[in-house]
């Protein structure tokens, strides 16, 4: 994905050694159905490259060639599990310290909504915004011991939390580029025969993205508003494979 530091291996599948494509044709015989159909869909693919372009031919290739095959996300790589179609119920929460917020005002916020939207778009059992505000305002800080303690509905607890945010170029007021960075840790509530809670952190890892990534839009051909708002979507869109699979189609398209 451009702009994104993750990085996931998605396995090739292999070839036979041989193939129809490559058996001899006598004179006077028709062609093998499967050659004509291969050949068939190399001259569509040949013509989409001229059409449509590199990125937009891989994700149409990938589609013709394997359906349309997933990336696991995150959350699956490392528990072996799928926050989708689950009856698990997850808390997410997004922070930033004090001179993002001065700056960029409900960045997190904002943030914390889109992710939430795409996370129940993708049938994720995930709480409403407010859902930990109370804990998280009377102790004054994020705490997920606490949180996983006093809401006894919660049984994964993620926080996203920025570390840094910037919407134009440095040295380059007049160019737009956001650069975003932080952190996403995942916590699991472990409950035990006597209704005992355990909060375990199961993951860490940092995270960085780019938007846009092949060049900087200059500032009076585009508001600051509407770039923020499109650097908050590309932002969500990163971060919510963490969460759940997605499907490497809409990455080549990103």
């Amino acid at each position: 994905m451009e702009g994104v530091e993750f990085d996931f291996n998605v396995p090739r599948p292999s070839l036979p050694s041989w193939s129809p494509m490559s058996a001899p044709l006598g004179n006077g015989f028709p062609q093998p159905p499967i050659r004509v159909a291969a050949l068939a869909t190399f001259g569509l693919l040949l013509l989409l490259v001229t059409a449509s372009g590199c990125v937009n031919t891989l994700a149409i290739a990938s589609k013709v060639f394997m359906g349309d095959p997933k990336q696991p996300s995150a959350f699956r790589a490392v528990t072996g599990e799928s926050l989708e179609d689950s009856e698990k119920t997850v808390l997410l929460y997004c922070s930033a310290p004090l001179i993002i917020s001065d700056e960029f005002g409900s960045l997190s916020a904002d943030l914390q909504e889109e992710l939430i939207q795409r996370m129940r778009r993708h049938k994720v059992n995930v709480l409403p915004p407010d859902a930990g505000t109370n804990v998280i305002d009377r102790i004054g800080r994020f705490d997920a011991d606490a949180i996983g303690h006093e809401l006894k509905h919660v049984d994964y607890i993620m926080h996203v939390k920025l570390d840094g945010f910037t919407l134009t170029e440095p040295n380059s007021p007049d160019l737009r580029r956001s650069r975003a960075q932080g952190t996403i840790t995942g916590y699991v509530v472990e409950k035990d025969d006597d209704g005992q809670r355990t909060v375990i952190q199961l993951f860490e890892h940092n995270f960085g993205t780019e938007y846009p990534v092949s060049h900087p839009i200059p500032t009076e051909q585009m508001s600051e508003n509407v770039f923020r708002r499109r650097s908050v979507d590309f932002l969500a869109d990163s971060l919510g494979a963490t969460f759940y699979d997605v499907s490497l189609n809409s990455l080549f398209a990103r």
